[in-house]
């Protein structure tokens, strides 16, 4: 029988079980779940059998960046939230007289040699610039998909679970005047974004893209502007309104078809974001973009805003040749 998981874990399990005791006695459920995470993960115990089975404590600086590198990480905010529980552990090691180093090694990492461990290589293929994104939805079949695109990389409308789409009707649009009311928020279209949203609303048929025969699917009929499709495989009738997960897989299938593998409704909800940011200026200190992420009410991390405004802008240089 495993107690607290321990089966996955490397290094000093005794003493892991020991820690994880102390966690689940004095912070609870949701701390005990987050160690049991991180010693079971897999990339934790690599390291630990790489250098001998020696438990993490008595990593050295070199040995312990090194790990973190190996993570593979792309995102600051995770990786210092794994630093953290780990700083957590090896302090604790050190009050018990367990490790053989005289100080922790995890003191002497900053937040600087943290963001140099990052794979920021993950972060190119997550994030993409205001081109690529014309180029695809220039290539998109359906303007039910275009729509989409517009709606949350251009005009920043996504809500927890696309609520904020899912909800979005008819009577929401104001043709005339260019205008989207999103939940009492009003949004201003240009011309091209006015047209391609009153087609999303009117389109009743969708083509698909990656059948070797050419097919279409019905779209449900009903006030919404962006609408589910009725298949065989689908429990859809019109009136329905479109589902997040249908939304998710078709942001994900629309982004693979154009060579992007990685891009979800999230990362092209923050693209969108972070392409508005550089074409407001091109340089961000960390209190600028904190004072943006409050101002426009953001629910962004700073320290991956600024990563990503260095890979959106490395890309869009790039571009430029």
């Amino acid at each position: 029988m495993c107690v607290y998981e321990v089966c996955k874990m490397k290094g000093n399990i005794k003493f892991k079980e020991l820690f994880l005791k102390y966690v689940e006695d004095n912070y609870g459920s949701e701390s005990l779940s987050d160690y049991n995470v991180l010693f079971g993960d897999s990339r934790l115990g690599f390291w630990e059998n790489i250098y001998g089975n020696k438990d993490i404590y008595d990593f050295s600086t070199e040995e312990l960046l090194n790990a973190y590198r190996g993570f593979g990480a792309s995102k600051l905010s995770s990786l210092r939230s794994s630093h953290s529980l780990i700083n957590k552990y090896v302090l604790f090691a050190h009050n018990q007289k367990m490790s053989m180093l005289p100080t922790p090694s995890t003191q002497n990492i900053n937040t600087q040699d943290l963001r140099d461990c990052l794979n920021k290589r993950k972060l190119y293929g997550k994030y993409i610039t205001r081109r690529e994104y014309q180029k695809m939805i220039m290539q998109f079949r359906n303007s039910q998909d275009r729509a989409l695109f517009i709606l949350i990389f251009n005009k920043g409308i996504m809500g927890k679970d696309f609520s904020d789409i899912i909800d979005l009707q008819k009577e929401d649009f104001d043709y005339e005047q260019g205008v989207l009311n999103v939940k009492g928020k009003y949004i201003q279209l240009d011309d091209i974004e006015k047209e391609l949203i009153s087609d999303a609303i009117y389109e009743n048929v969708y083509d698909n893209y990656t059948d070797v025969r050419h097919t279409t699917a019905d779209i449900s009929a009903s006030d919404y502007i962006i609408r589910p499709l009725i298949t065989r495989t689908t429990k859809v009738a019109d009136g329905d309104q479109i589902k997040p997960s249908a939304l998710r897989i078709r942001i994900k299938k629309l982004a693979r078809e154009f060579g992007y593998n990685d891009i979800s409704g999230t990362t092209l909800y923050v693209s969108g974001i972070v392409n508005r940011m550089l074409e407001i200026q091109d340089e961000w200190t960390h209190k600028e973009i904190l004072e943006y992420i409050n101002e426009n009410s953001l629910k962004l991390n700073a320290f991956d805003t600024k990563d990503i405004l260095a890979v959106i802008k490395e890309k869009i240089k790039n571009e430029q040749g």
